[in-house]
């Protein structure tokens, strides 16, 4: 069951962060993570992916809203990103990412997302999309 409070104890090891409980209690051996057109795949990928963001970048998640659905939960989130250490595109290229921005050490980044979260057949979260909401750059009238 991914309830409520059942995704705020996720959160809560997310935000510490506490890879190895996440993938011990929450994470399937086969997941993938969807989020700005890359896939992590497998707890591998993931692990790999947070290995380097996290070595420069604090993240910090907060709910603003649960909206659960069969099978897994749909959730509006703030995300709060500040980098500690430059965040390249070359160190992203390195571990296969591609279309996500650098981040420059001192830069705080605030914004909102959704993310889809599927449960695979035994309970454990298969299937993780964000879409990350673009600010507005400009108005068309």
């Amino acid at each position: 069951m991914f309830d409520e409070a059942r995704y705020r104890e996720y959160l809560h090891h997310f935000n510490k962060p506490d890879h190895e409980t996440l993938h011990r209690e929450f994470f399937a051996p086969d997941v993938e993570l969807v989020t700005l057109g890359n896939v992590l795949r497998g707890q591998e990928g993931i692990r790999k992916f947070y290995a380097y963001f996290h070595s420069c970048v604090r993240e910090h998640i907060d709910l603003i809203k649960f909206y659960p659905t069969e099978g897994g939960a749909w959730v509006h989130v703030a995300m709060r990103l500040e980098a500690f250490e430059d965040l390249t595109e070359q160190g992203l290229a390195n571990i296969g990412i591609q279309r996500m921005p650098a981040i420059p050490k001192g830069t705080v980044y605030e914004n909102e997302m959704f993310i889809h979260y599927q449960l695979n057949s035994e309970g454990k979260l298969g299937l993780l999309r964000c879409a990350e909401y673009i600010p507005p750059m400009n108005v068309i009238e």
